[in-house]
């Protein structure tokens, strides 16, 4: 990883924190506390980054690079104090870090050790000194940290301290967030948490975390979510990488207040996170975005745009809240996975919610069922043969008496209509035949459907 400022230090060192909290697997707690140190002029922010997880490898902090930023100079000494220790160890281990050292070699000093004195424990605290203003580095670590959320980790408690000090000389301490582990059970997968921190996210006002607005949504009822999972061996050794994406389409409601900037909202934000930290996006993971045939959603993408790793998706019509948080280790997936993975989460979406991002052609199909509905029922009830109606109106689940126009047509309506959304849902290798409009209608007696397969990925109905 490549240090270009305090901010992108603290990221790392969180990032750390947290792998080290997933090879535990069992409740860890991750403190990130800032400390002011009175009497110090200019002022001097000492920061520290502590969890609970296995002990450190002095060498994955030595991996750490620093770029030449004179400002990241000026405000850091480029050294970093480290103390660790597993559970298995009977001492604490303590070194020195130079990360501005060219020289790997000598980049590291090992300190004495301490006794834990019999005490059974494992965690990590990385720690250094800086002149940046406590101000800004806490709202930038915040601001860090309430992206990390989105991604709920289930074992693992969060925490910010700040130590400000006062003129009294007293310390002050005040917790700015702890997040206790979340109701989800200790078992559940890192997919199943994201999905419901997604959730969590997408219910907020303009999906901004700090505000509820109800007029946007008022429960989870008016989200629909759909997963894709797949695994990719690389032909490096231990280049494994779970890929993972979550779809969601939010539906906002009809009368949405000025104020709120959903109303106008015509781009769709894609989350991105690598080993479960919030990362920059790859310019080749949003060209996957684009290679996707998005006529079969019923979509049109306009453009796709990454500024500083920042992706939206721009539609000329009404798009999806998109989130995709994928690869777990720092391993180039190829682009056609990417596609794959993310295809598989819109397709579970489409399957799961009868009428959800039907296809352009079947939409085309659709326009049509209401003139064909009611052609077909003027057919019926114009009939004089009351046997013949009574057959019509068994197939469509009525009774004698509910014999009217508009509800024979509305029956038949909707019966088209959920003929073409379920033969537009199918899995785009299962093409079997066309689905009937009447389940209980004997297929030898059908004639008047015809499965037409546009291209080798999908099906349709004609009518």
């Amino acid at each position: 990883m490549e240090i270009s400022s305090i901010q992108s230090l603290c990221e790392s060192l969180i990032y750390y924190s947290i792998q080290r909290c997933r090879i535990l697997d069992d409740l860890c707690r991750l403190s990130v506390a800032l400390r002011h140190i009175p009497d110090s002029n200019p002022p001097i922010i000492r920061v520290s980054v502590s969890d609970t997880g296995v002990g450190s490898s002095f060498e994955e902090i030595q991996e750490l690079r620093c770029s030449l930023n004179p400002f990241l100079t000026e405000k850091w000494d480029g050294i970093i104090s480290v103390a660790t220790t597993n559970i298995s160890d009977a001492e604490l281990h303590y070194a020195n870090v130079k990360l501005k050292e060219v020289n790997l070699s000598k980049r590291l000093t090992r300190l004495p050790s301490s006794s834990k004195n019999e005490a059974k424990f494992s965690g990590t605290e990385v720690s250094f000194l800086t002149s940046e203003r406590l101000d800004d580095l806490l709202t930038k670590i915040t601001f860090f940290l309430r992206k990390m959320f989105v991604l709920k980790y289930p074992k693992v408690a969060i925490e910010i301290l700040v130590n400000c000090g006062s003129p009294s000389g007293l310390d002050q301490d005040s917790c700015i967030m702890a997040i206790e582990c979340n109701s989800l059970p200790l078992s559940a997968s890192y997919v199943e948490c994201l999905r419901l921190g997604l959730e969590n996210y997408v219910l907020q006002h303009g999906n901004r975390r700090d505000i509820v607005c109800n007029l946007c949504f008022s429960s989870r009822d008016q989200l629909k979510v759909g997963v894709g999972q797949s695994f990719y061996s690389g032909r490096l050794r231990n280049s494994g990488n779970n890929l993972d994406a979550v779809i969601i389409i939010s539906e906002a409601q009809e009368q949405v207040s000025s104020s709120c900037c959903m109303r106008t909202n015509d781009q769709t934000e894609i989350l991105y996170f690598e080993n479960f930290i919030p990362s920059s996006i790859s310019e080749s993971y949003v060209e996957a975005f684009t290679s996707i045939k998005w006529e079969k959603y019923g979509l049109t993408l306009k453009r796709a745009s990454n500024q500083d790793g920042h992706a939206l998706l721009e539609w000329d019509n009404l798009p999806p809240q998109v989130a995709e948080p994928p690869s777990t280790r720092n391993y180039k997936v190829p682009r056609s996975l990417s596609r794959k993975v993310i295809t598989s989460a819109l397709n579970e979406l489409k399957e799961k919610n009868e009428g959800v991002l039907l296809s352009s052609h079947a939409v085309k199909i659709c326009n049509y069922a209401p003139d064909l509905a009611k052609t077909i029922s003027r057919l019926v009830l114009s009939s004089n043969d009351l046997q013949f109606k009574g057959e019509c109106l068994s197939l469509l689940g009525m009774q004698v008496q509910e014999m009217e126009d508009n509800t024979v047509e509305r029956c038949i309506g909707e019966k088209i209509v959920s003929a073409v959304g379920m033969n537009d849902r199918k899995s785009q290798r299962n093409k079997e035949a066309a689905s009937i409009l009447f389940d209980d209608y004997c297929s030898q007696n059908v004639d008047y459907l015809d499965v037409d397969y546009e291209d080798e990925e999908s099906n349709y109905v004609d009518l």
